[in-house]
């Protein structure tokens, strides 16, 4: 993507590129949600025009969201993981053919190689497959899905293919099996956990109080959107009949499980303390969950419009009802960012904050550093734009920069 776009710095078309992705998830977001409220076989298309109008101002209303927006416009994995997820979501849920099953075991393993998290997404994979392909399900069949998943981890060879030449940037350096299953299974962080256990508290704690956490970030934007959708008249008690009685229930407890495992279930696995540092490094896994509950939400109450009588008054005013509330909450969730300059565009804090590093070193200085914070505007600003080649950098991990002295740094 970096190579496609012919303007812009190297940062510049990186973030670009999550904005793309953002773009694509909000696409995918309406496609699922349309796909999964779809008539019944024989059913007659009831206020179709209504329909697609609630569900574009459901997602319209999710895409300016902060927790959307804040990773639409910053250089990092969870938009990709979100769009991977949607997109095998979409094959799972809608194709029944091996070309489909295939395609989305081959995309589970590319997306492994961007976020392991997306592991969490497994369980509700099952069921789709179960009620979905159950029918060509096959020895042969299962065999070619795990072998189109190991060609997506394939990706990962590209670590020791690195390391084997000089490259500005070898994290972990996986020249060697160990050196690469090292990487490969994040010994680094710890291979099951985000982060250290801090003290103070028992991994329950931690884990029950970074759900609560989540409950009250998420809650009280699920109110404020379930509120506006209400308001219009819609009933979610009708979707829960529609679902029952039409034998949606398989798509939606796919829904349900996708929410739970990456959502709940995640948050309390990972037993982050609860400083501030580590809610906010939490709060950027909030997307994924929040997006599968908004589908299933959503879905819900668009279904409970089909038990509605067909009234074209009723149709009238729902529409218009509708189009103040995309109006409305277009205003109320876009105008902050419109009056604080929209995104990260012009922000130069961390790019000035690298470069002043380098400008106060005196010439063939030696940089002892550690930590992210530090270490990637400095790699940024050295590596990339070639800022003060006569300065020697060194980090701790090794994973950025040299480290001269092992294990025994510290």
């Amino acid at each position: 993507f970096t190579v496609i776009i012919p303007f812009g710095g190297l940062a510049f078309r990186v973030n670009l590129l999550s904005s793309f992705l953002g773009a694509c998830v909000v696409a995918l977001l309406y496609l699922i949600t349309a796909g999964i409220t779809g008539n019944a076989k024989g059913e007659p298309d009831e206020h179709p025009y209504v329909f697609r109008t609630l569900i574009l101002a459901a997602c319209i209303v999710f895409s300016l969201s902060g927790i959307m927006w804040s990773a639409a416009v910053a250089s990092e994995v969870f938009m990709l993981n979100a769009f991977f997820a949607l997109l095998i979501s979409c094959l799972l849920l809608f194709r029944s053919n091996h070309g489909g099953l295939y395609a989305a075991a081959f995309l589970f393993g590319l997306g492994l190689a961007n976020q392991q998290t997306l592991l969490m997404i497994v369980p509700a994979c099952a069921i789709a497959i179960y009620f979905n392909y159950r029918k060509i399900l096959s020895a042969r069949t299962i065999a070619l899905a795990a072998a189109s998943t190991g060609l997506g981890l394939c990706i990962y060879l590209a670590l020791p293919a690195r390391a084997s030449v000089p490259a500005a940037l070898n994290w972990g350096n996986p020249d060697t099996l160990e050196r690469f299953f090292r990487v490969l299974t994040r010994a680094d962080y710890g291979t099951f956990q985000l982060a250290d256990t801090a003290k103070g508290g028992s991994a329950l704690h931690f884990a029950f109080g970074q759900i609560a956490h989540y409950t009250k970030n998420s809650l009280a934007y699920f109110i404020y959107v379930l509120y506006c959708t209400l308001a219009s008249g819609i009933l979610a008690s009708g979707g829960i009949r529609y679902i029952k009685n039409n034998n949606k229930t398989p798509v939606y407890l796919f829904l349900l499980l996708a929410f739970f495992f990456i959502g709940p279930f995640f948050i309390g696995f990972a037993r982050l303390p609860l400083d501030p540092y580590s809610i906010a490094k939490m709060e950027r896994f909030y997307l994924l969950p929040n997006l599968f509950f908004f589908i299933m939400a959503v879905a819900i109450i668009k279904d409970g419009l089909k038990i509605k009588p067909d009234n074209s008054i009723y149709k009238r005013i729902l529409l218009f009802v509708m189009t103040v509330v995309i109006v409305l909450l277009f205003f109320i969730n876009a105008m902050p960012r419109i009056l604080s300059g929209g995104g990260k565009r012009g922000d130069t804090l961390v790019r000035g904050f690298g470069s002043n590093m380098l400008k106060t070193l005196s010439p063939n200085a030696v940089l002892f550093t550690g930590g992210d914070n530090y270490s990637f505007p400095l790699a940024y600003m050295a590596i990339v734009e070639g800022m003060r080649p006569d300065v020697t950098i060194i980090n701790d991990s090794g994973n950025v920069f040299k480290n001269w002295y092992g294990s025994d740094f510290s």
